[in-house]
């Protein structure tokens, strides 16, 4: 419907949960993250990986750091969470071939 309307649709990973194995964060790139990858590919639009980008950040805070940015559960964020991923999404679209990026200061 997005692209009928001219729109510049673009398909987002999940965002990663609080769970953690061994120091690192559990990805998403076998279940949701491929397959948003593999929409966005199919429909020839762009693709944000922020699993990756958001979990990249977690883990350099570390897993008792990072349980202040989840809210009473492993997979919904509190407010310096959500911030966190809106902070990767507009690095998301600096990585992308993407014209919405050159609205980003």
């Amino acid at each position: 419907d997005a692209l009928e309307k001219e729109a510049t649709p673009i398909i987002l990973s999940h965002t990663p949960c609080n769970k953690w194995k061994d120091g690192k964060i559990e990805r998403n790139t076998e279940s949701f993250g491929r397959w948003a990858r593999e929409a966005a590919e199919q429909k020839k639009v762009c693709f944000i990986d922020l699993n990756r980008i958001s979990a990249d950040k977690l883990e350099k805070i570390g897993q008792e750091a990072a349980a202040i940015y989840f809210k009473r559960d492993h997979t919904h964020t509190s407010l310096e969470g959500a911030r966190i991923n809106a902070e990767s999404i507009a690095e998301g679209l600096q990585e992308i071939i993407c014209i919405l990026k050159t609205f980003l200061k």
